[in-house]
Formats: C-alpha cells, structure tokens, sequence
C-alpha cells in the first residue's frame, strides 16, 4: 500500500463516515479541532491524545484524526478498529 495516508473516503465500509462523525463530535466548538479537554472524558490518560497530535501543536486537526486511524487500520485491522470507533460511538450515542 505504500507510505501514503488514506482519506476517509479510503476506508472499508462505512469506517470513514464513522471517524468523521466522531471527530466532529469530540470538535465541541466547532473550531475544526480537537483539544485535549475535549477528549478527557474518552481518554483521562492523555496517551490517546498524544498519539492523536501527530504535531504536537497541541490540537488534532481532521487530518491528523483521519490518518490516526489510517495507521490503526493497517496495523491492528478492521475488526479492531470497529471495536475503538464502536466505544468512541457508545460515549457520544451515536451508534
């Protein structure tokens, strides 16, 4: 597949729409960012967060979540992504 990152429109199935539902979700203000407050309820560890700012400018953008889980989706599979988008889904009720 190559270094390229996928964009959500690459996904299996309905993947994408799932990550840009999620995204938007955490996105509380609408700013198209995330910030770490905004995901303290999903991950109080931070661990997830930093894995999220790829930067490390102290916010995700869309890009940055998308290729998230591009990475995750190669390394782990579908089935376990599924698994981490199903329990994001679970907290902001939009399974």
């Amino acid at each position: 597949m190559g270094s390229s990152v996928l964009s959500s429109a690459d996904f299996p199935n309905e993947l994408g729409v799932r990550v840009l539902h999620i995204f938007w979700a955490l996105d509380e203000t609408s700013r198209g960012t995330v910030i770490k407050q905004e995901i303290e309820d999903l991950d109080e560890s931070g661990v997830v967060f930093e894995d999220l700012d790829a930067d490390d400018n102290g916010f995700v953008d869309i890009d940055e979540f998308v290729a998230f889980f591009n990475v995750k989706l190669a390394d782990v599979g579908q089935e376990a992504v599924e698994k981490i988008l199903s329990n994001m889904e679970t907290h902001f009720e939009l399974a």
